[in-house]
């Protein structure tokens, strides 16, 4: 069913493990990139909650 046909590209949306899993299981799933985007998720909110206690111990002084 993929043969000839093009696929769109995506680091997390529809990459190699993707394609690799769908050819395999009949379900594009990729673990690394649900990984990942959980990973940036912690990493930004980390990055937020810090920020917003360094603004408040700037604004207390």
């Amino acid at each position: 069913a993929r043969v000839g046909s093009s696929l769109t590209y995506g680091l997390f949306g529809y990459n190699c493990e993707h394609f690799a899993t769908e050819l395999r299981y009949g379900k594009p799933e990729s673990r690394q990139a649900k990984e990942a985007k959980q990973d940036i998720f912690l990493l930004v909110a980390g990055a937020m909650a810090g920020a917003m206690v360094l603004i408040g111990a700037f604004l207390k002084k």
